[in-house]
């Protein structure tokens, strides 16, 4: 058994202000920790169908998950956002109405600055995932330069929402999966090329800025299940007497992987 101190998150994810979290003492063996860290995750998930979300929202249930299903939403949630309003109240606070651009006080301007700083930094929220899960193609987002005639349009842009995660989020996995096989759309067959190892079966992982990332197409992984319950694919033995089955993304299977 081990005595020391352990965080209960993964390492690479404290170097952002929002990870400061408590320490706990805990005598436990290296595998005890390491399914500790699997169960105390983070984790995104964004995908615009609506039977997905729900499968995911059954299958990760105990996990710390946020879904969403529009790419805004999604776009919001992995970048830095700044509470204009907090900042002002954290300074007026402190300063009262004091202008440092009216003022020849240098020691109270260069106090204001320095507390300034501060204060835009305690009124900034970052992005705090360990996981982030996306589909593949969804409706392109509003933000759209000029014309919004493609707006809402499905496109496979939630490959972006998979590079933001890894880039500006730093998550720690990554997922790009769609339900699409490589015969029904052709950026779903653009990750064959990517997966030589195990083949369309088990995505081959790589690393962009750290990140571990998948690109999955597997039908593996989207599998038939009863309406009532999304947590737990259901066996060709049943499905195949009934007739009342939905199609559903097996969320639990991908992130096995990812995270193994």
């Amino acid at each position: 058994m081990l005595d020391k101190y352990y965080i209960l998150f993964p390492d690479k994810l404290f170097d952002k202000p929002c990870y400061k979290q408590p320490i706990f003492r805990w005598r436990m063996t290296n595998r005890e920790l390491t399914k500790t860290r699997r169960i105390t995750m983070r984790i995104l998930v964004f995908d615009d169908n609506q039977t997905h979300r729900a499968a995911a929202q059954a299958q990760l249930k105990d996990h710390d998950l946020t879904v969403v299903g529009t790419y805004d939403e999604a776009q919001k949630l992995l970048t830095p956002q700044f509470d204009y309003e907090k900042a002002s109240a954290i300074l007026k606070c402190q300063f009262g109405d004091f202008n440092p651009y009216r003022s020849d006080d240098e020691a109270k301007k260069a106090e204001y600055f320095a507390a300034d700083k501060l204060a835009k930094e305690q009124a900034t929220t970052y992005p705090c995932f360990d996981v982030v899960l996306t589909d593949l193609l969804v409706p392109a987002s509003q933000q759209a330069q000029g014309s919004l005639e493609l707006v809402g349009k499905e496109m496979p842009v939630g490959i972006f929402i998979g590079l933001l995660a890894a880039v500006r989020a730093r998550a720690k996995y990554v997922a790009i999966f769609t339900d699409s096989d490589h015969h029904s759309h052709p950026a779903s067959a653009c990750f064959d090329v990517f997966n030589y190892a195990g083949g369309e079966s088990r995505p081959t992982a790589f690393t962009v800025e750290g990140s571990k990332v998948i690109l999955s197409n597997t039908g593996n992984w989207v599998q038939r299940f009863d309406p009532q319950d999304l947590s737990k694919a259901l066996e060709y033995e049943e499905y195949s007497k009934r007739s009342d089955t939905v199609r559903a993304k097996n969320w639990a299977a991908l992130l096995a992987h990812l995270t193994a």
